[in-house]
């Protein structure tokens, strides 16, 4: 039994019947509000059927920081074991959700980015002249960064300075690179 969470923010009727069959869960979507909303009704779900195994399928472009970060507590909570694949890639916040995962899993030709956090919108040229403003900009953006960096160092084996070269390169890492720098558990052909 696997559970399927459908893309859309409401599960249908149809999607509810595979939810509680299949016990999957695809983020394949970019990360925001209806993607967290339907990873908590899901989560919910799942524990009504007392929190089985899940897999999670992931790949995405990222998203937001927030909401990454909601869904990554959220999986984090949910008592049953979580393994986690990613398929295609896995970028910006999507790999630091994963990490939420007890197994952590990617497939061969997969790839990861992890880079720094950046503004989802340009702000306005009166905030950036603003010096005030533009420190609280600044101070917000680290105050994320720091809690990425919290999760992606406990789980992998990197030190703070390779992630933080790692996250300037703003490139993507093979299955290999990932496996090696402690981001994944496996390779799956």
């Amino acid at each position: 039994m696997e559970v399927i969470a459908m893309e859309s923010s409401e599960l249908s009727n149809e999607g509810l019947v595979l939810l509680e069959k299949y016990k999957i869960i695809y983020i394949l979507e970019p990360i925001g509000e209806s993607t967290v909303r339907r990873i908590q009704e899901s989560i919910i779900r799942l524990k009504a059927l007392g929190s089985p195994l899940v897999t999670i399928y992931i790949s995405s472009i990222g998203g937001d920081v927030v909401y990454g970060l909601q869904i990554y507590d959220l999986l984090r909570e949910y008592a049953g074991e979580k393994t986690g694949i990613i398929i295609g890639a896995a970028a910006s916040m999507a790999p630091v959700i994963f990490q939420a995962c007890d197994k952590r899993i990617l497939m061969r030709h997969a790839q990861v980015l992890i880079h720094h956090v950046s503004l989802s919108i340009c702000p306005s040229i009166d905030a950036l002249k603003d010096q005030d403003e533009y420190k609280r900009m600044i101070a917000s953006l680290e105050d994320k960064q720091g809690r990425i960096n919290k999760i992606l160092l406990s789980r992998s084996r990197i030190t703070p300075d390779d992630l933080d070269a790692l996250c300037k390169k703003d490139e993507y890492i093979s299955a290999e690179e990932a496996l090696n720098l402690g981001f994944i558990d496996k390779i799956k052909d």
